[in-house]
């Protein structure tokens, strides 16, 4: 036996019990039927039975059907010939978003939708094709100039424990790849920072080094010879004595500056405990107290001082 249901709007008929629909009425679901030629949706309520009633489908009964269709692409992946087709369809034919920019309140809306979710390629490396045509993509690209506002911005954000090294320190093996990753690398080859760029790290450094404070002689030694002031007395030194060791009277090759009156013993005289102490003597700062000399012969120089100290205490 057969039984007809009919559209509660427009009075279309030709449904079948069981489901097997013909000129008017379209099964959807299990008990969700819609109307071909008005649209309308409907909720069959007794689709199993004999006598079958027909009622409007509900907000709650609509979400489900919409959830089902929804999610019925997933766990599914498209044949070849299907990709392959969708692929020629598309030859050609500009992107939806080629020359667009989405709106913002268009990503925020992506944004608050997507939090809490896991991302679906959470874990999952990519493939070596994959990194390839990213590579090959993002090459030659331009990018858009940074604003100063970003940079400090991306500086905080690595700052501290935000910096993923924090607390770490590369392997050794670590640092023979970054080493051998830079072999043939003429980029930074032979390049200086601007000397304003010098002083304002001379100067942070300072601070720095002023706020520690410096109690033992070697820290601070080391911290005075890398200052850039330090720099700015052996360049004056060496233009003075015509980069020419003053020994061997060679001109050119490893120059060096040697203090005639010991780097050290004036450290000692002035009392000198920080890095300011050191910047406000005058006398460790005398170019006249400097000498140019090579490397060998600075080398010698120091070995005869030696000598003369250990006669003077015998």
């Amino acid at each position: 036996m057969t039984e007809f249901l009919t559209c509660p709007k427009c009075g279309s008929t030709d449904l079948k019990k069981n489901g097997v629909h013909d000129k008017g009425v379209e099964h959807l679901g299990e008990s969700v039927v819609k109307c071909k030629k008005c649209k309308y949706k409907s909720y069959v309520t007794n689709f199993g039975g004999l006598d079958l009633e027909i009622a409007p489908i509900s907000t709650g009964q609509r979400e489900i059907e919409r959830q089902r269709r929804s999610n019925s692409h997933l766990n599914k992946t498209a044949s070849d010939s299907t990709k392959q087709k969708m692929s020629i369809s598309h030859m050609g034919k500009p992107a939806y978003w080629e020359g667009k920019t989405m709106p913002q309140s268009a990503r925020d809306n992506m944004s608050k939708s997507h939090m809490g979710q896991v991302p679906w390629n959470k874990g999952i490396p990519s493939s070596e094709v994959t990194k390839h045509n990213q590579s090959v993509s993002l090459k030659n690209k331009p990018k858009p100039p940074r604003t100063k506002e970003h940079c400090e911005n991306i500086s905080k954000s690595k700052m501290g424990e935000n910096n993923p090294m924090f607390g770490e320190h590369h392997t050794f093996d670590a640092h023979i790849k970054m080493h051998n990753a830079q072999l043939g690398n003429t980029k930074k080859l032979g390049y200086h920072f601007p000397l304003e760029t010098r002083k304002r790290m001379s100067e942070e450094r300072l601070i720095k080094h002023a706020l520690m404070g410096f109690v033992y002689t070697t820290e601070l030694n080391k911290v005075i010879r890398e200052s850039f002031k330090y720099r700015e007395w052996v360049i004056a030194v060496f233009k003075r004595d015509d980069y020419t060791c003053q020994k061997c009277k060679t001109r050119g090759g490893y120059l060096e500056a040697h203090h005639i009156k010991g780097f050290a013993l004036i450290l000692k005289e002035n009392n000198i405990k920080t890095l300011q102490d050191a910047f406000d003597c005058e006398e460790l700062w005398n170019v006249d107290n400097g000498i140019t000399l090579h490397e060998k012969c600075h080398k010698e120089e120091h070995k005869e001082l030696r000598k003369k100290i250990k006669l003077i205490k015998n």
